[in-house]
């Protein structure tokens, strides 16, 4: 019997691409449409992701798997954990570095002099050492 990480990603990257397309761009139409939905309820500039996605269809099967825990639910679930995967991935590669956000949260957490502490330490390190 295949296991259901080996059936999940054969159906991921066979069948469901064959027919709805590449996941990604499945999600984000999905996370479009929610955001478009759900815009009333979200704070100004709030999207849904692809991601976000992929995790909601992982809880909707969560969920079925309480009053039916069938050997499909888990297949599906690790086939969106995949898809959360891949979609994470593509995000993180097209989202670009905020270092002004960065910055502030880092401030917000009380790590903003400890960072330019280190940094500093290893700018003067680099130096001293001949390697700059």
């Amino acid at each position: 019997m295949t296991s259901i990480l080996e059936e999940a990603q054969k159906i991921v990257t066979g069948d469901r691409r064959n027919d709805y397309g590449d996941a990604y761009e499945n999600m984000l139409h999905i996370a479009e449409m929610v955001t478009a939905y759900l815009k009333h309820k979200l704070k100004p500039g709030v999207s849904i992701s692809p991601s976000d996605i992929a995790k909601f269809n992982i809880l909707q099967k969560l969920s079925r798997s309480v009053t039916a825990d069938k050997r499909d639910n888990r297949v599906d679930t690790a086939g969106y954990a995949y898809v959360w995967d891949y979609c994470a991935e593509r995000e993180f590669k097209s989202s670009p570095i905020d270092m002004e956000q960065i910055v502030k949260l880092l401030a917000e957490e009380g790590l903003w002099d400890r960072v330019k502490a280190e940094l500093k330490n290893a700018i003067e390190k680099e130096a001293v050492c001949g390697n700059h």
